[in-house]
């Protein structure tokens, strides 16, 4: 697991990745994978929102891609 932010200057999430390795000339080359990046984002962004509504007491309102 690591520990980062979603959004800049936002606080550090839980993120699980998967370690791996490739052999390169002769030489091991590691590098991890985020996993279900996309389901991070979503939780990161709904608790973004409820805490912009819950400290400015506006409702809330969110739109979606023009089609």
């Amino acid at each position: 697991m690591l520990g980062i932010p979603v959004f800049e200057m936002g606080e550090r999430v839980r993120v699980v990745v998967r370690l791996r390795y490739r052999i390169a000339n002769q030489s091991v080359k590691w590098f991890y994978d985020l996993y279900r990046p996309d389901e991070v984002f979503d939780r990161a962004f709904e608790s973004a929102c409820a805490e912009a509504q819950e400290k400015t007491g506006l409702p809330l309102y969110i739109g979606r891609a023009e089609e």
